[in-house]
């Protein structure tokens, strides 16, 4: 892929951030949440509460390199369980669907893969004090989602949308800010993290997943994805669509066309999942 078509987000951040740094505003209490045992939901919560990058990789990291860990923050765990509880609390299977790595304005920022703190509240109905700018590929992805489901409950009983590396990494530039940075910006950097990204994926597999997956991009990030089934047979069959932000920053004059592609791929890809029971059902 070429430098011009990197998938990165908006804006420099000025000062090396804390791996859990959020903004906190007080909040309406919150109902107590209820997860189904065993269920889709209570899995993943529980990879979320312990997902840790490892020491051993953090030290081998060079000095412009930092690693966004949200889910060490009590008000990302918090918006994860009412997220995960109000759409995947059930045992139903579901299509996963992989990014890169989390941006610090969408999942870096609230855990919620594609989603600003804006997003989160105005298409999801999750109220939170995270403050943050807008996620510039959430904006396709909800409109995809509004498009072809017409709502999330319907999309998300079907799929599940994390990323190949589920925690985020900011690069120093020569004029000192922090930019958004991919795993496969440098290949020492997925050489790194690449045993980790597979074992990432293997545990979530354990939360309920079907045969085939998504991949947003069908660059880099695909021939990452293939490389790493090839060598430990992940998934059946993999399937691409245009990363989001390329659309948005490339083809925008053609987004009705990439809208149909999306639904073609997301349907074919859902064609392969088991179908639930009554019991599979949410709470």
């Amino acid at each position: 892929m070429s430098r011009r078509t990197k998938h990165t987000e908006d804006g420099p951040l000025k000062k090396k951030p804390r791996e859990n740094s959020v903004v906190r505003q007080s909040v309406a209490p919150q109902r107590e949440l209820v997860l189904q045992a065993n269920s889709f939901a209570e899995r993943a919560l529980k990879f979320f509460a312990t997902l840790e990058f490892p020491a051993e990789l953090a030290a081998k990291l060079p000095p412009d390199v930092a690693v966004m860990n949200p889910y060490r923050e009590p008000e990302v765990m918090r918006v994860m369980a009412a997220y995960l509880a109000k759409y995947f609390n059930d045992t139903s299977r579901r299509v996963f669907c992989f990014g890169i790595n989390p941006g610090r304005n969408g999942a870096g920022k609230t855990g919620v893969a594609f989603t600003s703190p804006g997003l989160l509240k105005e298409k999801l109905g999750i109220e939170s004090s995270l403050r943050g700018p807008a996620e510039f590929s959430g904006q396709f992805v909800y409109k995809f989602i509004e498009a072809a489901y017409g709502t999330p409950e319907a999309f998300f009983r079907q799929f599940y949308i994390n990323s190949l590396c589920p925690l985020g990494f900011l690069q120093k530039s020569k004029s000192g800010a922090w930019n958004n940075m991919n795993f496969y910006d440098t290949p020492a950097l997925f050489e790194l993290v690449k045993d980790f990204m597979v074992g990432c994926i293997k545990a979530q597999q354990a939360f309920g997943c079907g045969p085939v997956a998504i991949c947003f991009g069908s660059g880099q990030n695909l021939k990452v994805f293939n490389k790493l089934n090839v060598e430990h047979g992940l998934f059946e069959q993999i399937i691409a669509v245009e990363h989001a932000r390329y659309i948005l920053q490339y083809k925008r004059s053609q987004e009705s066309e990439y809208l149909a592609r999306w639904t073609n791929a997301f349907r074919r890809a859902a064609e392969a999942l088991p179908q639930p029971s009554a019991e599979q059902q949410p709470s």
